[in-house]
C-alpha cells in the first residue's frame, strides 16, 4: 500500500493535507533541526489561522475535554506569571517552553484516519532507525559519530525513550499488515532497537518506559484475547518480568542500575555530584519549596530564584543552583502549585478515558506512550522537553484521534458558528 498515495485519498482540504505534512516535517525534524521545528511549528499555525474550514475543526476539537484540559494547564502557566519574581522574559520563556502544547488540537484534528495514524507512526520508525543504524555503525567503530553512540539521538535518556516507543510500533505495524517481508523487517527492526537500549544508550529512562510499554501492551493482548482480568494482569506482569530480568542479567544494564542504587544511597555523604544523587538532592529541596508556596508555587519562571535562596547557605555541589529537578510533578508543583499540578495530571490523564476504537494499534501506541511518560516523569522532565515532549502530545493527540472520551462534550464551539 502506498501510504502517501492514502495521506490526501478523501476530498479534504488541501490545508489539512499540507496541515499533516508539517507535523510529519516536525518529528523529522525535532531530533535535529530545532530551527526548522520551529519554523514548520509557525507556518503549522498560520495555516490553521488563515484556513476557515481547518480553524474550525480545531476549535471544535476544544469541545473534547482532553484538548480542552491540556489548554486550561497551558492558561494556568500564564497566569502563574503573575505573582512569580523572575525578570518578565524568563516568565514569557516558561510560558513559550510549552508551546508544543498547540500541536495538541492540531493534531487530535488532523490525524483521525487510520491511515494518517499508520503514516505517522512509520515516520517516527524510519526516522529513529536512521538513528539506531548510525549508532551500532558507531558502535563498533565502522563510522566516526559527531557524538558518542549512547548520546546520538539528543542523549542516553531521549534515545532510550524513542527506541522503545519504536520497538513497540513496529511489532503493532506488523501485526497489522502480516505479510512475511514486512514482519522479518520489523523483527529486525525491534532487535535492533531493543539490543540499542539494553547494549549502547545506558540511560535508565529507557530501561524504565521499555518496561512500561511492554507491560502494558502484553495486558492489553491477554485481555483481548483471553476476556478474563487475571489472565490480563499475569500476562503484563510477566512481560515486566521477562523484561527486569532482562536488564539484570545484561552486565551493561546491571551496572548502570547497580550504580543508581548506590548514587541514591550516597546523596549525602559522597563528596562526587552524580546523576541520580543531585536528584535526590534535587527533589528534597524541591519539596520544601512546596511546603513553603503550596497552592500557587513561584510562579512561572520562579523556581530557580526560590530553589537559589534555598540552598544559598549550602556548600560543594548540593549548593548548586538548578532550574529543573528532573522531576516533572515536582517542579510543576512547585513552580505552579498544587493548583497547577493538579490541571498538568487532569491534562495527560483524561487521555487515559479514551473509548477503545475498532482499529486498536494505535490505541495500543498512544495509551503506552502516555503511561511510558508517566512513569519517567518521576525522575525527567519529558513532558516539558523539546524532543520528548513533542513526541509524547504528538503521538497521544494523533494516535487517539478521532476516538471517543468517557466524559461528555463541553459544547464549547459549534462548526456552524463563524
Amino acid at each position: 500500500m502506498n501510504l502517501l498515495s492514502t495521506f490526501n485519498a478523501r476530498d479534504e482540504p488541501k490545508s489539512e493535507f499540507w496541515a499533516r505534512l508539517l507535523v510529519l516535517g516536525i518529528v523529522v525534524t525535532m531530533t535535529r533541526a530545532w530551527a526548522l521545528t520551529n519554523l514548520f511549528e509557525v507556518l503549522l499555525v498560520c495555516i490553521t489561522l488563515y484556513d476557515p474550514s481547518l480553524r474550525k475543526k480545531v476549535l471544535s476539537s476544544f469541545n473534547d475535554v482532553r484538548v480542552f484540559a491540556v489548554f486550561l494547564f497551558w492558561l494556568w502557566i500564564a497566569f502563574s506569571m503573575s505573582w512569580s519574581d523572575a525578570p518578565i522574559m524568563e516568565r514569557l520563556g516558561e510560558f513559550w517552553s510549552w508551546r508544543k502544547l498547540i500541536l495538541v488540537p492540531i493534531c487530535f484534528s488532523l490525524f483521525e484516519r487510520d491511515a494518517d495514524k499508520r503514516l505517522l507512526m512509520v515516520v517516527i520508525v524510519a526516522v529513529c532507525s536512521m538513528y539506531m543504524v548510525a549508532t551500532w555503525l558507531g558502535y563498533f567503530n565502522l563510522v566516526e559519530l559527531y557524538r558518542v553512540p549512547k548520546h546520538y539521538l539528543e542523549n542516553h535518556a531521549t534515545q532510550g525513550v524513542l527506541f522503545g516507543a519504536c520497538s513497540l510500533f513496529c511489532v503493532l505495524l506488523a501485526l497489522q499488515n502480516p505479510n512475511w517481508k514486512s514482519t522479518c523487517l520489523f523483527v529486525l527492526l525491534v532487535a535492533g532497537f531493543i539490543a540499542n537500549i539494553l547494549l549502547i544508550s545506558t540511560g535508565r529512562s529507557g530501561y524504565l518506559f521499555l518496561v512500561v510499554i511492554s507491560g502494558f501492551s502484553a495486558f492489553f493482548w491477554a485481555k483481548n484475547q483471553f476476556k478474563a482480568r487475571v489472565l490480563s494482569l499475569l500476562a503484563g506482569l510477566g512481560a515486566v518480568c521477562i523484561i527486569l530480568a532482562t536488564l539484570f542479567i545484561n552486565e551493561t544494564t546491571r551496572r548502570e542500575i547497580n550504580t543508581a542504587f548506590t548514587d541514591i544511597e550516597t546523596a549525602y555523604t559522597s563528596e562526587q555530584l552524580t546523576s541520580l544523587g543531585i536528584r535526590i538532592v534535587m527533589w528534597s529541596n524541591s519539596l520544601e519549596l512546596i511546603e513553603n508556596k503550596p497552592l500557587l508555587g513561584s510562579g512561572a519562571g520562579g523556581y530557580k530564584y526560590d530553589y537559589e535562596a534555598l540552598v544559598a547557605g549550602q556548600v560543594g555541589w548540593r549548593s548548586k543552583v538548578i532550574d529543573d529537578p528532573h522531576q516533572q510533578y515536582l517542579h510543576i508543583a512547585a513552580e505552579h502549585g498544587l493548583l497547577g499540578l493538579f490541571l498538568f495530571i487532569l491534562a495527560f490523564s483524561s487521555w487515559l478515558f479514551s473509548k477503545i476504537p475498532s482499529t486498536q494499534i494505535f490505541y495500543v501506541a498512544g495509551i503506552a506512550v502516555l503511561l511510558g511518560t508517566a512513569a519517567n516523569g518521576f525522575a525527567n522532565g519529558h513532558f516539558s522537553a523539546f524532543v520528548e515532549g513533542r513526541f509524547f502530545w504528538i503521538s497521544v493527540a494523533a494516535f487517539l484521534a478521532g476516538t471517543q472520551s468517557y466524559f461528555p462534550s463541553l459544547k464549547i464551539y459549534s462548526k456552524s458558528e463563524k
